[in-house]
């Protein structure tokens, strides 16, 4: 019965998610950067095979000159933006005509404009500058930061298998700096389920790494320049650094006896995402060396102690919190083959309590014991996408579970697999 429920909620999910084929991209910007060379920005990504029609330069041309482009490459992580370099770029060209872009279509598969995609040309470079500050400053969303990230699965732990469901939920409030989520791990195998939940509202505080490089580029008016100090800023390591302030409720899914209320605050450093592979592959990480967790038990079936001062009851929660991620991906949402995108996502976190806490006992089934001290949490997910859309991603995972989560610290040792869809929503809120 409830493996049924789950798989309704994912297909509820899933549909809610799905939509209608996209519209043909358009040109957003068209910006000649020098005498031989301009920046085009598409409103959506389009697809990366050598094959694909904006990258033949016998389909693009300046107007009124009709004069065709040299070369035409595309940014790696920013897809959406394309440079084409050209012999010499006529000062009568008001107008660039790509005859065909192919793009990702809203149903999985890849599709071609039905007709020309043009723009006017713009020779302030200014606005192109403004683009690329914007890209730099924004924070990578780990996957269970998007606005959606569900999971239904069969879990093995234990001897046997069971259904189960991995959902984490972040709507936009439309708020600057706040959001509310929403994560669930549930499972209804022993050594399985993590029994958490937790919903909340958060506050993120984020700067860039080195501001003084994107003022420099804010403030340089020679294009090459530009160029450079653009090229300089893509080799470094650390994107930025931000502060979450955040109150929850935690809570054991299964009913719900046992409840607190958190505080926490952390200090995070996030990378940037960096390419290998031809431009196929890519890498990312955070690390948060500190973070407290503060508040109060509202809820607990533990039983009352008979001499406090031997056995302290649950009362109160204080915790120090630390934890690191990593993901490495292969990324081709434009191919004509049915794997878009592979990714290897780990992510770790550890938490001393100072104070007792309920705990979870799996000889009893029952939450009747207490604990402090340490505790950690790891997961490690193998993922197989075969439907990449501007709407979300849509495939498999593999994911081996190991540690103790709060309110009621359950140990999870298990091997998951199950379909998956997050949402498509890769960058966040801008650093500043």
């Amino acid at each position: 019965m409830r493996y049924a429920i789950g798989s309704l909620l994912m297909t509820l999910l899933l549909s809610a998610h799905a939509s209608a084929q996209a519209a043909d991209p358009t040109i957003e910007t068209a910006v000649v950067t020098n005498e031989r060379q301009m920046t085009v920005v598409f409103s959506q990504a389009l697809a990366n095979t050598p094959a694909a029609p904006q990258f033949d330069i016998n389909r693009v041309r300046l107007l009124p000159d009709n004069v065709v482009p040299t070369s035409i490459t595309q940014n790696a992580l920013a897809r959406t933006t394309f440079t084409v370099n050209f012999a010499a770029v006529p000062a009568t060209a008001a107008r660039i005509c790509f005859d065909q872009v192919q793009f990702p279509a809203q149903d999985g598969t890849v599709a071609v404009s039905r007709g020309q995609v043009c723009a006017d040309l713009s020779r302030d470079p200014a606005s192109i500058k403004d683009e690329w500050i914007a890209r730099f400053e924004e924070v990578p969303k780990s996957s269970r930061e998007k606005d959606l990230f569900a999971s239904g699965f069969v879990t093995t732990a234990s001897d046997e298998s069971a259904g189960g469901a991995d959902i984490s939920l972040n709507p936009d409030l439309s708020i600057p700096s706040l959001n509310t989520f929403l994560q669930l791990k549930k499972t209804t195998a022993d050594e399985g389920d993590a029994r958490h939940f937790e919903a909340g509202a958060r506050y993120r505080y984020t700067q860039t790494w080195r501001p003084g490089q994107l003022r420099e580029i804010a403030a340089e008016t020679d294009n090459a320049r530009v160029n450079e100090l653009i090229r300089a800023r893509q080799q470094n390591i650390i994107a930025g650094w931000l502060v979450d302030v955040a109150g929850k409720l935690e809570g054991d899914p299964t009913n719900f006896d046992v409840t607190n209320f958190v505080a926490e605050s952390g200090f995070h450093l996030q990378t940037m995402t960096r390419g290998f592979l031809g431009r196929r592959g890519f890498w990312r990480g955070y690390v948060v060396p500190g973070g407290i967790e503060v508040g109060q038990s509202l809820g607990t079936t533990v039983p009352t102690p008979v001499d406090p001062e031997v056995e302290p009851e649950v009362n109160r929660i204080a915790r120090y919190k630390a934890g690191a991620g990593f993901t490495v991906f292969y990324d081709n949402p434009g191919t004509q083959l049915p794997l878009r995108r592979v990714e290897i996502d780990i992510n770790g976190v550890v938490r001393q309590l100072f104070l007792t806490e309920s705990r979870f006992n799996n000889e009893t089934n029952l939450t009747d014991l207490t604990d402090k001290g340490f505790h950690g949490y790891a997961q490690i997910d193998f993922k197989v996408f075969f439907v990449e859309t501007i709407a979300g991603r849509y495939g498999f995972k593999l994911s081996f579970n190991r540690g103790r989560l709060p309110p009621v610290y359950a140990q999870v040792n298990s091997f998951d697999f199950g379909f998956l869809v997050e949402s498509g929503d890769d960058n966040g809120q801008a650093t500043r």
